[in-house]
């Protein structure tokens, strides 16, 4: 008897999967929305999603209400009115009915690529099947792009969009991906695309792990929320006192460039430094132990552990510490009594009021202690 009954509910179970799939191949810009009924079972009482006719499409939202199939939200098209009072005990049955009913309405003008519709699903479901190292696969309800987020062998995860070509050339492109280095590919299998992106998150394995450990133990202030794209960060040294230091992605415990902000004098002083203690630093030891070397200091400052916000002055002309695009202060009144910072964009346009044009730089009176002081073109 349990033998009988596991059989019926294998087939029906089978038959739901491909009333599913035959659904979303033949109506490919539905998705099935599942919902759970008991800890044992799921099922589909509800499609969202655009309905395709002619060169139109349509938004649809049909549920199942007991043992018949509605229309959400009727308003006042006499179409789905007409539909909702009908006794429809098939999703399918419902779509059929309300497509034939919209047909002779919207007259076609050009060809809609039902063809390339069904690829797509089709790719997405092998796709899903294929990857087990995934977080999310989401197929936008147009069917215009697909948002994957893979989770690397140290559970960081890896955001990537495959855009949908609907033009001539291979169905499918990189969008937009977060990773060091411009990646541009396409492809007509999903699979093999989505290798390639695969294949450069490993590459870059070395310079995450480096990155990971910049952002953990050191007080980065720029960028505010690095992405996995960000080969830069701006570190706080002490009050007013930075340094912004550029990694190699290839070769990420090759020494950094470094650039410093502060004061005039303080910032000579870190540069003697340096200068003294480049050659000591070894691509075989650790991120931080090699930069607390050559900077010669015990630790770095945690966050939050000095006086002034950010550990970042306030520019000068806006007193804002934060200016156009999030940009921290980066040029300082080179006067040791004034030690002023400033935003290179308010200062740029501060100086250069006098001016008729732009220039690759401006001088003219710090607009605290009025010394001589020069700001580069921002533009540039």
């Amino acid at each position: 008897m349990y033998q009988t009954m596991r059989k019926l509910f294998v087939f029906r179970e089978n038959i739901k999967s491909a009333t599913k799939m035959e659904i979303l191949l033949n109506y490919p810009g539905l998705q099935a929305v599942r919902k759970h009924d008991s800890p044992m079972q799921q099922s589909v009482r509800e499609y969202k999603g655009l309905l395709f006719v002619n060169d139109k499409s349509f938004k649809i939202h049909l549920h199942q209400s007991n043992s018949t199939w509605l229309m959400h939200n009727p308003t006042d098209d006499p179409i789905i009115y007409a539909l909702n009072s009908q006794n429809f005990k098939h999703a399918w049955n419902y779509l059929d009915a309300y497509k034939k009913q919209l047909e002779p309405i919207h007259l076609s003008h050009q060809p809609v690529p039902v063809d390339i519709y069904r690829r797509v699903i089709q790719e997405h479901q092998e796709f899903v099947n294929f990857h087990i190292y995934l977080k999310t696969v989401q197929l936008a309800s147009d069917l215009s792009h697909i948002t994957i987020i893979y989770v690397d062998g140290k559970f960081r995860n890896h955001q990537i969009t495959i855009t949908v070509n609907y033009n001539q050339g291979k169905l499918f492109q990189i969008g937009c991906c977060k990773l060091p280095v411009t990646l541009s590919a396409s492809d007509d299998s999903l699979i093999n695309l989505f290798e390639v992106f695969v294949a450069q998150v490993e590459n870059f394995q070395q310079f995450f792990d480096v990155m990971d450990v910049i952002d953990q133990f050191l007080w980065t202030v720029d960028p505010e929320m690095p992405t996995r794209a960000d080969v830069r960060r701006r570190v706080i040294l002490d009050v007013n006192l930075s340094v912004e230091m550029v990694f190699n992605p290839n070769h990420p415990m090759t020494l950094p460039e470094m650039r410093l902000f502060g004061p005039v004098g303080r910032v000579q002083q870190i540069e003697s430094v340096l200068n003294n203690n480049f050659e000591s630093w070894s691509e075989d030891g650790d991120v931080i132990d090699e930069l607390t070397k050559i900077f010669e200091v015990a630790v770095f400052p945690e966050r939050g552990s000095l006086d002034k916000e950010c550990g970042i002055g306030e520019c000068g002309i806006c007193l804002s510490t934060r200016g156009h695009s999030s940009k921290l202060p980066e040029v300082f009144c080179p006067n040791s009594p004034c030690d002023q910072c400033f935003h290179t964009d308010c200062l740029y346009k501060f100086l250069q009021q006098s001016l008729q044009e732009y220039s690759t730089k401006v001088q003219g009176s710090c607009p605290y202690c009025k010394q001589r002081i020069t700001c580069e073109n921002p533009q540039q």
